[in-house]
This record gives structure tokens, C-alpha cells and sequence, in this order.
């Protein structure tokens, strides 16, 4: 049986103009029947409250006349769109990822919905975006919305590296995808071989693909969702050929997991699951791996791939 989901979080980036993302989110709120919770996180000092006084902050009256200022604003945006949802604001002073996160926790929030980039490729690829630094670091799965949920979701894309990790991603994530989107979505379970192109594969390419397949379907048989997939088996690089697999089949939503890791390395390079994030065109559910009970093993099997984080 599915698990009830009556909590949803989601940031905005402005409490002064709508963000694409709140309709969104109270629309699946709605069908949901679940409470959704609208946070904006605003960081003090700003240069044009405090040009003069460096590291010193407003004085507290001027801090709470600023914050008040944008709670008003935010809840007229909830009055304007909240018709038929249970919402309540939230304006905090902090980092926005790590407010959206420490929220996510207080609240016992069981899903935090962010929009997807909005900024330029040179930052998402340098820097990270608040999305990006979101799935580092929330303690509950997160759906990055590309796009509303315009029409029920008919393909959920579930992702695996046949690695225990990756099997407790996979379970909880076909247990989520059937709480959130009650259409009884078609499933395709995506294994990609990734392996070094300048090194011989371990195996001939073709004997390597069939062992994959086959390695691929005991662990769609352990899975209490996994007869209900098609299995799919794709070569090359994990976070491209994700990406390809959802576009070519018009998936709506893509899941798979993030061990979290955090440093310079995943804002220069990216992880899996960001650069998935930064190049799909549909909606991506990622969820904490580390934050996830352990998946029961499907016993001995031989080791086919092992994608990037």
C-alpha cells in the first residue's frame, strides 16, 4: 500500500512576484489532500538596507519591518492561488537551501518541491543553483519541477545500479510514485553500463549487455514494485543517457538518488543526479540515499556496473 503523503514544503524564490512553482505545488497539494507549506528564505544584510555599515546588521526594528513586508506579500500570493488547498507561509531569514532543508525537517515534511534553474549556465555549472545545494543536503525526497503537472503522469523513468543503495532508492521510490501520482504510471526500470572508453569493457559488449539484462531482471524480481517495470538497459555516460532514456520514451518524471556529497567536485563536475536535474526537460524526483532504510540484498550476484555518484 502506498504511503500517505499529507505534508509537501515548497520554496519560492520571491515573495514579491509569483513563482512559477507555487501553483504547481498547491495543484498537487489539492489532488493530494495534503498540506503544503510555502517557504522564503531572505538573507541579511543587503547592500541596499545597510550600504555603510559593513558586517553590521539592521537594527532589529528595520529586520522585522523588512520581513513583515515580505510575509504580507507572500500571503496575498496564497490568497490569490490557494483557493481549495490547506497553506501556510513561511518568510525566515537564512541561506535558501539550508532554511528549505532545516524546514524540511522541523515540519516532518514528506516531500519539499523546489522549481527547477533559473540562472545562466556558467552559474549552474561553477556554482550550483538553491536546487542543486537543496538535493546535497534535505533530509526528504525532493521533486524538482520542470514543469507542471498538466496531465495525469503516465511514465515514471526508475533508476538503479543494482547496488543495495540503489535498491532501497528504487523501492522507496516506486512507493512514493504510487502515493504521488495515483494514475498507475507505466514504469521502465533504466540500467546504465558506464565504463571507461579509452579501457576495454571486462566483458564483449554484447556478452556485457546480456549479462546486464539478466542481473538487471533478478533485481526487478527481489523488488516488492519491480515485476510491475520494463527493463531497460542503456550504454555510455549515467547522467546522459538518463536524460536520452526520458526523452526518447516522453517520460514525466524521473527518479533516482543522491548520496548527498558535498565540496567543490559537485559544483564543478556535478553529480548524477544534478546534472540529470540540469538537463531534463520533465520533472525529477530525487531521493537522500543515506536517509533511506537498507534494501533486503537479492543474494550473490556478479558486479555488471558501477555508475558515478
Amino acid at each position: 500500500m502506498a504511503t500517505s503523503i499529507r505534508t509537501l514544503l515548497v520554496g519560492v524564490a520571491s515573495a514579491h512576484e509569483l513563482d512559477p512553482v507555487l501553483p504547481a505545488a498547491l495543484d498537487l497539494a489539492r489532488q493530494l489532500d495534503a498540506t503544503l507549506h510555502v517557504a522564503h528564505a531572505y538573507e541579511l544584510p543587503s547592500p541596499f538596507i545597510v550600504p555603510y555599515v559593513g558586517d553590521a546588521r539592521p537594527d532589529a526594528p528595520l529586520q522585522e519591518q523588512h520581513a513583515a513586508v515580505l510575509q504580507e506579500r507572500l500571503d496575498a500570493q496564497l490568497q490569490s492561488f490557494a483557493e481549495g488547498a490547506r497553506a501556510v507561509s513561511h518568510v525566515v531569514e537564512g541561506s535558501a537551501h539550508q532554511r528549505l532543508c532545516q524546514l524540511a525537517a522541523e515540519l516532518g515534511a514528506d516531500l519539499l518541491v523546489v522549481g527547477a534553474t533559473r540562472r545562466g549556465r556558467i552559474w549552474r555549472n561553477l556554482l550550483g543553483t538553491t536546487a542543486e545545494r537543496v538535493l546535497a543536503g534535505s533530509p526528504v525526497p525532493v521533486l524538482v519541477m520542470h514543469q507542471p503537472f498538466f496531465r495525469p503522469v503516465r511514465r515514471v523513468v526508475l533508476t538503479t545500479d543494482l547496488s543495495p543503495l540503489s535498491a532501497a532508492v528504487y523501492d522507496a521510490g516506486a512507493e512514493l510514485s504510487a502515493s504521488l501520482f495515483r494514475t498507475e504510471p507505466e514504469l521502465r526500470a533504466l540500467l546504465v553500463l558506464s565504463y571507461d572508453v579509452e579501457l576495454p569493457p571486462p566483458l564483449p559488449p554484447d556478452l556485457l549487455e546480456k549479462t546486464a539484462r539478466e542481473e538487471l531482471g533478478r533485481f526487478l524480481a527481489a523488488r516488492p514494485h519491480g515485476r510491475q517495470a520494463e527493463p531497460r538497459v542503456r550504454v555510455g555516460e549515467p547522467a546522459r543517457e538518463i536524460v536520452q532514456e526520458a526523452t526518447d520514451w516522453q517520460a514525466d518524471v524521473v527518479v533516482l538518488g543522491t548520496h548527498g556529497r558535498a565540496g567543490l567536485e559537485r559544483f564543478v563536475l556535478g553529480s548524477v543526479a544534478e546534472s540529470v536535474v540540469r538537463g531534463a526537460t520533465c520533472n525529477v524526483l530525487v531521493l537522500p540515499a543515506a536517509k533511506l532504510p537498507p534494501a533486503a540484498e537479492p543474494g550473490n550476484r556478479t558486479e555488471v556496473v558501477a555508475t558515478a555518484r
